[in-house]
C-alpha cells in the first residue's frame, strides 16, 4: 500500500524527492514515541532535514527516512478500503515534513 501511495503522487512531488528511503516498520522503536504528541497514535514518522533547509553543506549524508508504522495502523483501521486511504494520507502526511511543512501548517492543509 506505500508503494500503491508512492505511484500515486502527483509528479510534481514525486520528482522533488531526492535522498529519501520510505520503511515500514511494525511499531515505533522507544525513540521514535517520544513524538507522540497529545497521547496519539503514531502512525508514520518522517526523520531527516526538510527540503528547505538543506543548505549547501548537504552533501554525502545519510537518507532521510519515513517510517511507516504497519501494526498501529491495521490496528486503527482494520478495513481495507479504510486502512488503503489512511496509509495514503499517512505517506502524504510524512512527505509534507520532507517538503518542510510542520504540524502547524498541516493542520490547516487537507493532506490527501
Amino acid at each position: 500500500m506505500v508503494g500503491k501511495a508512492l505511484e500515486d503522487l502527483p509528479e510534481q512531488y514525486s520528482v522533488a524527492l531526492d535522498n529519501i528511503e520510505f520503511v515500514v516498520q511494525r511499531h515505533p522503536m522507544r525513540a521514535q514515541r517520544r513524538n507522540i504528541r497529545g497521547g496519539g497514535h503514531l502512525y508514520g514518522l518522517y526523520e531527516g532535514i526538510a527540503l528547505p533547509y538543506r543548505g549547501s553543506g548537504y552533501d554525502r549524508v545519510v537518507p532521510d527516512r519515513v517510517t511507516i508504522f504497519w501494526g498501529t495502523l491495521t490496528r486503527d483501521f482494520p478495513d481495507d478500503g479504510t486502512l488503503e486511504d489512511e496509509v495514503r494520507k499517512t505517506v502524504y502526511h510524512e512527505i509534507a515534513h520532507y517538503f518542510g511543512l510542520d504540524e502547524h501548517d498541516l493542520e490547516h492543509t487537507r493532506v490527501e
